[in-house]
């Protein structure tokens, strides 16, 4: 990835003003969707929602990365889905809910504060919360056009560690993992953890997939960097897999909420919960979703990405036990 940042050309300013500010939540709201699969199958009515997967057309090449470009990528993020079961409506089989991308992270303590075997904190699994629990987004899906999910309840859930062939998206390694889910207070991420994290790293190691993140300070604007992550390719109606992409982009600026990328080209669906990565190869935020064509012109087709900093604060919170919100 940090051989690869060679795109960013022209320095237009951030141009917004505090008017388009205030807007900026609400315009990638309705952004956010197109990032992440939500898909059902025998529930009420047979159900596909655009909300996310590339048409095989338009995806499968793979921008011309050859395969050690592919397995670097492939290392650094990792495939999430999320599967449902309703056993009182006869669906017993995990059926595909949505999926997209995430990461491993750990924090680690002050020296002070590890134990006496020097053990680093938990290792974390960061992804979208509407990928985990898109029955807990309204806006993102209304219930007057997805009734059938909002029927959902966290314990209809599982979410799944997925390790998949970088060429073909072929599945090689499901791993389960536990139901508490921690989802931030107001930005669209949720924490999720393995039942052990040793048995998840053994069991990603040996498909190279163990990559552990570092968080670094947010990017200052001008500042180069990579959005790693899968896109969705359709293989017929049923068939869903995921092969690692990356996009350039820069840093142009940020708000209390959010921080603002112009890419090299418009993310595309799965790319959400992705982390991105600086030119040293740290994460400096995880991919929330992108500004449409109707936000600000400025930021048109912009990645929408939540810093570090929030980031990390709320895996503090997780770890000294504050987190509130989770199922």
């Amino acid at each position: 990835v940090r051989n690869r940042l060679d795109f960013i050309s022209g320095k237009d300013s951030l141009g917004f003003n505090a008017k388009d500010i205030t807007m900026l939540a609400q315009y990638t709201q309705s952004a956010f969707r197109a990032l992440a699969r939500v898909t059902s199958r025998g529930m009420i009515t047979k159900t596909r929602r655009a909300c996310g997967g590339a048409r095989r057309s338009a995806s499968s090449q793979q921008a011309g990365e050859s395969g050690p470009v592919l397995e670097e990528l492939a290392a650094r993020c990792l495939c999430i889905s999320s599967y449902f079961t309703v056993p009182d409506q006869g669906i017993t089989t995990p059926e595909l809910l949505s999926r997209a991308s995430g990461f491993l992270v750990r924090r680690s303590p002050p020296a002070g504060q590890r134990d006496a075997t020097g053990r680093q904190g938990r290792v974390h699994i960061v992804a979208s919360g509407h990928v985990i629990h898109p029955f807990r987004y309204p806006n993102y899906y209304p219930r007057e056009t997805h009734e059938w999910l909002h029927c959902l309840r966290e314990r209809n859930v599982e979410t799944r560690v997925e390790v998949r062939a970088p060429r073909t998206g072929a599945l090689l390694l499901s791993h389960t993992l536990a139901a508490e889910t921690f989802h931030h207070r107001t930005r669209d991420i949720a924490v999720l953890h393995a039942g052990s994290d040793d048995a998840l790293l053994a069991a990603l190691r040996e498909w190279s997939r163990h990559h552990v993140a570092e968080l670094a300070p947010s990017a200052r604007p001008g500042a180069r960097v990579g959005f790693v992550g899968h896109r969705l390719l359709e293989h017929g109606d049923e068939e869903q897999v995921q092969v690692p992409d990356e996009v350039a982009g820069e840093a142009l600026g940020a708000t209390p909420m959010q921080a603002f990328f112009r890419t090299e080209r418009t993310l595309v669906m799965g790319m959400c919960g992705g982390p991105v990565y600086d030119a040293d190869g740290r994460c400096v935020g995880a991919t929330e979703g992108i500004v449409p064509d109707t936000g600000p012109k400025a930021l048109a087709g912009c990645a929408a990405v939540i810093g570090s900093e929030i980031l990390g604060a709320f895996l503090d919170e997780i770890e000294a036990g504050l987190a509130p919100d989770k199922r």
